[in-house]
C-alpha cells in the first residue's frame, strides 16, 4: 500500500496531486514508524519517491520529515537485522536496510531545500549530523545488535554510497559548510573498497571536489592519492571519473608545475617500483629545502642530467614537501592503457603550457635567469632530456598505441623547442645535441614489426625534424634523410606501394595512407625550404618526381570527395581515373573504400597544396613541366583547365567550411594556406584568359565577404592581396565584361562583378574605419595597429586599381568614393604619420590617363567632386587644432587631385580658388615644414608647363603660377631690408623663395629661358650688397650669390645673354659680385691646397732615414 501511494504520486506529479500531499505525507510518516521491517522499509522508499516528485512543494514538510528520520534512526526497530526470523523465512526480505532509505530521503530533502541550506542553520546541522551517523552506521550496528564479529568490523557499504550522494548534494548547494580536509581522506579510503558502487560514488564525489579546487584536494589527501588513481585505471578502467579527476588536476597544475607530470609519466612508462620515493617521502622538509638551494647553484639542476632516478626539486610543491604525497609506488608494471593515458596527460601538459605563452617554458636562457632571480621555478625547458627519453622509450615499446604516442610526443618536443637556444653553447640550438636520440627514436618505426600507422606518423616527424632547422648539416641529418629518401624511392618506383623500410605486404588502404604520408612529409620540406635554404639541396633532385605526384594526389582527393554513387555510374570513368592517377589505390572509389581512405587525404592535402602553390608562385621549371604534362591541364577556348578547377575547388570548399568558430575542428593554419594558394592559382597560366563563370565568381566574393567580417586582419590582408592579383591578372576585360552592355543609370549595378569587388573592399574599410559610417560595424581595438595600417594600405592600392579599370561611365562615381575614403583618412589625426603617406601614393596611381576617355558631362561631374573634396580638406586648414603633418598631407593630396584631373580642375574655379588662397597663406607661414611643403607644391605647378603633350596640365600650371608668383617675388625683395637682422630661419625662407623663382627658368623651353632670366637676375641683383666687396658682405648677399652662381653654371649662355641686356648699373653690380665670389672661392681653394702640401711635407720629414731592405708592413 505504501509503495503504491509513492508510485501513484510520482506518476501523477506534484502539480496535479498537490491537494493530496498532506494526506500522503501523513500516511507515509505513520507507516514509516511501523516496526515491521517490510512495512517501514517500503514506506521509507515511498517517502523518498514522494519527496523527489513533490520538489519545492514539499518545503513545508521538511522539518517534520527530518524529525521522523532522526527519531526512527534512534529506534531499535529500524536497525539493520531487526526483522523477525519468521519474516525472513517467509521470503519477505526487502534486500535493503532502513538506513539506506534514510540516506535517500536526506538526499531528496537536500535537493528540495537547495540554496536554502545556506540560510537554514538548524536544518543544515541536522542533515549533516544524520549524514555523519550514516557514515558510521557499522558502529551503530555493533553497539545495538551484537552481530557476529565480521559484521561489526565491516561498514555497510550500501549506506555509505547514500552518504556520499548526500555529500555531493551538499557540495552543490552549501559547499562552504563541508570540511574538505576531513572529507578527502574519507573518500580516499573508500576508493580502495571492493564494493564497486561505493568506489564509483567516491571517485565521482572526488571529481566534484577537484573541479572546485584541485590544489586544496591534493593538499588534504593522504600520501599516494595519485598512485591510487592511476592504479584504478588498471583495475577499474570503466570508472571514467578517475580520468576526469586526473585531467582536472592536470588543468590546475600543468602550467605552474610541469615537473609533476613529467615525473609521473616517466615512472609509469618505465613501469618500475619506486621504492626510493618511499624513503624520500620521510625526508624532513629542511633537508629538502637544503637540497633545493644546492641545486640552484649547479647547472645540473636545469634537468640536463643522465640519471633516470634524479628529479629536479624546483617547484613550490617540492620545496614544501608536497611531492612526497604524489610519489608513485607501483608494485606491478602498469598496463599499456595506463601508460598511454599518462603520455596523453604529458602531451596535454605541453599543449597547455604552449597556450599559456609563458616564454620561460621554452627559453632556457630566460628560465635560468628567472630562477636565479626568484630562487625557485619549474619550467618545462628544464625537462627536455626527460621528454626526449620518454619519447624514445614509448616509441620503442612493444605496443603500437604506445609507439604512436611516443612519436607524437617527440613531434611536440621538436615543434615546441626547435627554436630554443642552448644556454651553454653559443649559437647552438638546444635540441641539436639530441639529434642522435631523435634519429634512434624514429628508426624503429620503419622496422619489420612496425605498422602502417606508425610508419605514417614517423615519416611526418622526420620531415618536421629535418625542416625545423635544428640541424642544418646534411651529413648530420643523413640518418633521418635516408628514411625519407628511401620511402620516396619506394613510392615513385611502385604503382602500388607494398612496403616502406622493412615493413612489407601493406594492404591497399595502408598503402594509400603511407604513400600520402610520404608525399605530405616532402611537402612539409618544400614549404619549410622557403625559410630554410639548406633544404633546397635536399629537394632539388626530387622536385621533378614530387611535382606530378602531388598534383595526382590532389586530383585523387578531389575525385574521391565526389559522392560514390555518382562516380559509380560509369565504370569507364572509374577505370580511367585509376589508370591516370597511378596512385596504387584498388577500388578506392567504391562507397566502402571512400570512408576508409578519405581521412588519409584530409590529413595530407593541405600541406601538399601549399607545396604546389609555392612551386607555382616561383615558376619552378619542374612544376611548370608537370602541369603542362598533366592531361587535365589543357585549356579549351581560353577557359580554365580541369586541373585549375580541382585546385580552385579544394581551396574554396575548405574556405567555405572553415571559420574562427570552427577552429577546434579544423587546423588553424588552413585559412591562410588556402587563401595564399588561391592567390597563386589566380593566373592565366592555370585559370585561362576567361577565369571562372560569373556565378562562381560571385560565390567566391560571398565567401570572401564572410571571411572579411569574421576573421582577423591577417586573413583580410590576404583576401585583399587576392583581389589585387585578380585585377592585375584579368583587368577590365573580365571584371567589367558585364558592365559594357548596360545603359548608364543613376545607381551602380548591384549584380555585377565589379560591384561585388567594391562591396568587399568597402566592408574592409567600414570595419577598420568606423568613422565612415553612422552605424559603425568595425572593432578597431581587436586588431593591432600595425596590422590595421598594412591592411588599409593594401586596400587603398586595390581600390585605386578598381577605379582605373572601371568603364568611363562609372569611373567618376568610383573616384568620388575613393576621394571620400582618402579624405576621411587624411582628416583623422591618428593616421597623419602612418597611413596618410600611403594614401598619397595610392591617389597618384589612380590618375594615370584618368580623363582621357571622359565626356564633357563627366568632366563637369568630376569638377564638382574635386570641389567638394577640396572643401572637405581645406575649409578648416588653419584651425589651431590641426597639426602641421595633417596640413602637409591635405595640401599634397589636393595638389595630386588637381594635377591628376587638370581639365576638371580648370573648370572648378571655386575649389581652385580655395586652394590658391590656402597656398598663399602657407607660403607666408612661420612654420618651416608647412612653408617648405607649400613651396614644393608651387614648384610642382610651375614645372607643369614643360608637359606640352597635355595642354590642360600646362594651362593649369600657368593659372596657379600667375596668381602665386607675384607674392613670392614681393617677399624676396623684402629681404633687402632684413640684412641687419637675418636669422637661420630667414636664410631657409630666402633659399626656398629663390629656388621657387629659379624653377621658372627650369619650367620653360630653351628659347624662353632668356625672357625668364631677365626677370630673375634683376630680382636677385637687388638683394646684393653694393660694391666694392671686402669679404664682410651681409648674409643676404652671401645667400643670393650662391644662387646667382648656380644660374651661371647651369645655363651659361642664357646668363651671358641676359646679363648683357641688363641696365649698366645692374650689370656692373651683378658682374662685380660674381667676379669677387669666384676670386674668393679660388683663393680659399689655393690656401687649402697649400695647407695640404705643408702637412704632407711635415709627415714625410718624420719618416726614418734608414731604408730597410725588407718591407714588414704586412707582417702578421
Amino acid at each position: 500500500c505504501a509503495l503504491a501511494i509513492g508510485y501513484i504520486y510520482s506518476h501523477v506529479g506534484g502539480m496535479a496531486a498537490a491537494a493530496h500531499l498532506k494526506t500522503i505525507v501523513g500516511i507515509l510518516l505513520s507507516l514509516s514508524s511501523d516496526p515491521h521491517p517490510v512495512v517501514h522499509a517500503w514506506a521509507l522508499e515511498a517517502m523518498a519517491m514522494t519527496v523527489s516528485a513533490a520538489g519545492l512543494m514539499f518545503s513545508s514538510y521538511v522539518n517534520s520529515t527530518l524529525g521522523m528520520v532522526a527519531k526512527l534512526y534512534l529506534s531499535e526497530t529500524h536497525e539493520p537485522g531487526s526483522g523477525s526470523i519468521a519474516v525472513t523465512n517467509a521470503g519477505m526480505s526487502v534486500g535493503f536496510s532502513a538506513y539506506q532509505e534514510f540516506g535517500r530521503i536526506i538526499y531528496e530533502l537536500i535537493g528540495t531545500l537547495g540554496p536554502e541550506l545556506q540560510a537554514s542553520s538548524k536544518v543544515r546541522e541536522l542533515c549533516l549530523k544524520l549524514r555523519t551517523e550514516l557514515q558510521a552506521s557499522s558502529k551503530v550496528r555493533e553497539l545495538c545488535l551484537n552481530m557476529v564479529e565480521e559484521l561489526k568490523l565491516e561498514p555497510d557499504e550500501r549506506v555509505n554510497v547514500e552518504a556520499i550522494r548526500c555529500i555531493q548534494h551538499f557540495l552543490m548547494f552549501a559547499p562552504k559548510y563541508l570540511d574538505v580536509r576531513e572529507l578527502v581522506p574519507y573518500l580516499q579510503s573508500q576508493i580502495t573498497s571492493m564494493h564497486l558502487p561505493l568506489k564509483k560514488a567516491a571517485v565521482t564525489c572526488l571529481y566534484q571536489l577537484v573541479q572546485r579546487d584541485s590544489e586544496l584536494v591534493f593538499k588534504a589527501a593522504q600520501p599516494g592519492l595519485d598512485n591510487m588513481l592511476f592504479k584504478m585505471l588498471d583495475t577499474d578502467p570503466q570508472l571514467s571519473d578517475v580520468k576526469n579527476v586526473i585531467r582536472s588536476w592536470l588543468k590546475e597544475t600543468a602550467v605552474a608545475e610541469p615537473s609533476i607530470w613529467v615525473n609521473i609519466t616517466k615512472r609509469i612508462v618505465a613501469g618500475t617500483t619506486s621504492r626510493e620515493n618511499l624513503t624520500e617521502s620521510t625526508e624532513p622538509v629542511s633537508d629538502t629545502l637544503e637540497r633545493t638551494s644546492d641545486d640552484l647553484g649547479d647547472d645540473d639542476a636545469d634537468g640536463f642530467v643522465d640519471e633516470d632516478n634524479i628529479d629536479i626539486t624546483t617547484t613550490v610543491a617540492d620545496a614544501s614537501g608536497m611531492t612526497s604525497k604524489f610519489s608513485i609506488t607501483v608494485e606491478i608494471p602498469p598496463r599499456w592503457r595506463t601508460q598511454l593515458f599518462a603520455l596523453e596527460c604529458l602531451q596535454q601538459t605541453i599543449k597547455m603550457i604552449s597556450v599559456s605563452h609563458i616564454r620561460e617554458h621554452f627559453d632556457l636562457i630566460q628560465a635560468r635567469r628567472r630562477r636565479q632571480q626568484a630562487g625557485i621555478g619549474d619550467y618545462l625547458v628544464f625537462r627536455v632530456p626527460d621528454l626526449i627519453r620518454l619519447s624514445f622509450t614509448a616509441a620503442t615499446a612493444h605496443v603500437n598505441e604506445l609507439r604512436l604516442a611516443g612519436i607524437y610526443l617527440l613531434q611536440m618536443v621538436i615543434e615546441k623547442f626547435s627554436n630554443t637556444q642552448d644556454a651553454d653553447l653559443e649559437d647552438m640550438l638546444l635540441l641539436e645535441q639530441y639529434s642522435a636520440q631523435i634519429g634512434a627514436a624514429l628508426t624503429p618505426a620503419f622496422g619489420a614489426d612496425s605498422s602502417s600507422e606508425i610508419v605514417s606518423a614517423a615519416v611526418k616527424v622526420c620531415a618536421i625534424y629535418v625542416g625545423s632547422g635544428i640541424v642544418k648539416d646534411l651529413y648530420q641529418l643523413g640518418r633521418v634523410l635516408k628514411l625519407l629518401t628511401s620511402a620516396l624511392d619506394r613510392c615513385k618506383g611502385e604503382s602500388k606501394l607494398t612496403g616502406v623500410g622493412e615493413v612489407k605486404d601493406l594492404s591497399s588502404h595502408a598503402s594509400v595512407m603511407v604513400k600520402l604520408s610520404v608525399l605530405n612529409a616532402w611537402a612539409e620540406l618544400q614549404v619549410a625550404s622557403q625559410k630554410q635554404s639548406y633544404l633546397k639541396q635536399v629537394l632539388q633532385p626530387n622536385v621533378a618526381v614530387l611535382s606530378p605526384m602531388w598534383l595526382r594526389a590532389l586530383q585523387d582527393y578531389a575525385r574521391i570527395r565526389l559522392e560514390s554513387d555518382i562516380v559509380a555510374l560509369s565504370s569507364r570513368t572509374t577505370d580511367r581515373i585509376q589508370a591516370s592517377s597511378n596512385s596504387g589505390i584498388d577500388s578506392m572509389y567504391s562507397a566502402a573504400t571512400k570512408d576508409v581512405v578519405l581521412p588519409y587525404y584530409r590529413r595530407s592535402w593541405l600541406k601538399m597544396i601549399e607545396a604546389v602553390a609555392t612551386l607555382i608562385e616561383t615558376q619552378t621549371t619542374s612544376m611548370m613541366e608537370a602541369i603542362r604534362n598533366n592531361p587535365d591541364a589543357q585549356q579549351l577556348d581560353d577557359q580554365p583547365s580541369n586541373l585549375f578547377f580541382v585546385l580552385f575547388g579544394l581551396c574554396i570548399e575548405s574556405l567555405s567550411r572553415i571559420s574562427s568558430s570552427s577552429a577546434g575542428r579544423y587546423d588553424n593554419s588552413a585559412l591562410p594556406i588556402c587563401l595564399k594558394a588561391l592567390k597563386t592559382f589566380i593566373h592565366p597560366f592555370l585559370g585561362g584568359q576567361q577565369f571562372v563563370p560569373k556565378a562562381l565568381f560571385l560565390e567566391l566574393m560571398n565567401v570572401f565577404d564572410r571571411l572579411v567580417q569574421t576573421e582577423s586582419c591577417r586573413i583580410q590582408h590576404i583576401i585583399v592581396d587576392i583581389m589585387e592579383r585578380l585585377i592585375q591578372s584579368y583587368g577590365s576585360d573580365y571584371l567589367c565584361s558585364d558592365l559594357e552592355d548596360r545603359e548608364l543609370t543613376d545607381g551602380f549595378p548591384a549584380t555585377t562583378k565589379l560591384y561585388y569587388v567594391m562591396r568587399l573592399l568597402m566592408n574592409v574599410f567600414l570595419q577598420h574605419l568606423p568613422e565612415l559610417s553612422k552605424k559603425p560595424v568595425g572593432r578597431p581595438g581587436s586588431h593591432s595597429t600595425e596590422q590595421r595600417l598594412l591592411l588599409l594600405g593594401s586596400s587603398l592600392d586595390t581600390l585605386s586599381l578598381v577605379v582605373t579599370i572601371a568603364p568611363a561611365c562609372y569611373r567618376v562615381d568610383l573616384l568620388a568614393v575613393c576621394f571620400h575614403l582618402t579624405s576621411r583618412i587624411l582628416i583623422e589625426a591618428e593616421y597623419n604619420m602612418t597611413l596618410a603617406p600611403r594614401v598619397l601614393v595610392s591617389l597618384k596611381a589612380v590618375f594615370h590617363s584618368f580623363e582621357r576617355d571622359l565626356s564633357p558631362d563627366l568632366i563637369h561631374a568630376l569638377a564638382r567632386v574635386i570641389c567638394a573634396t577640396s572643401h572637405l580638406l581645406l575649409d578648416d586648414f588653419f584651425n589651431p587644432d590641426i597639426s602641421v603633418a595633417s596640413q602637409k598631407n591635405r595640401m599634397l593630396a589636393v595638389v595630386l587631385i588637381m594635377t591628376g584631373c587638370p581639365q576638371a580642375s580648370l573648370r572648378d574655379g571655386e575649389g581652385r580658388g580655395l586652394f590658391v588662397d590656402v597656398l598663399n597663406r602657407a607660403l607666408n607661414s612661420d612654420d618651416r615644414e608647412l612653408f617648405g611643403t607649400a613651396h614644393q607644391c608651387l614648384r610642382n605647378f610651375i614645372t607643369l608647363s614643360e608637359k606640352n603633350h597635355v595642354s590642360s596640365l600646362t594651362r593649369l600650371g600657368q593659372v596657379v603660377t600667375n596668381v602665386t608668383m607675384p607674392s613670392v617675388i614681393t617677399r624676396i625683395l623684402q629681404f633687402r631690408n632684413q640684412k641687419a637682422d637675418f636669422s637661420e630661419s630667414d636664410r631657409y625662407a630666402l633659399d626656398e623663395d629663390i629656388k621657387t623663382l629659379l624653377s621658372l627658368a627650369h619650367g620653360v623651353q630653351e628659347d624662353q629661358k632668356t625672357m625668364v632670366l631677365y626677370l630673375v637676375l634683376p630680382t636677385l641683383t637687388y638683394l646684393l650688397d653694393e660694391p666694392p666687396y671686402s669679404g664682410q658682405e651681409s648674409k643676404v648677399h652671401e645667400a643670393t650669390v650662391v644662387h646667382v652662381l648656380s644660374i651661371a653654371t647651369s645655363t651659361p649662355t642664357g646668363f651671358r645673354e641676359t646679363a648683357s641686356r641688363l641696365p649698366d648699373d645692374v650689370r656692373n653690380k651683378l658682374e662685380s659680385a660674381v667676379r669677387y665670389s669666384i676670386m674668393a672661392t679660388q683663393e680659399r681653394q689655393h690656401k687649402l691646397q697649400q695647407r695640404e702640401q705643408q702637412q704632407r711635407a711635415a709627415y714625410e720629414s718624420k719618416q726614418p732615414t734608414i731604408q730597410l731592405k725588407m718591407d714588414f708592413s704586412h707582417f702578421g
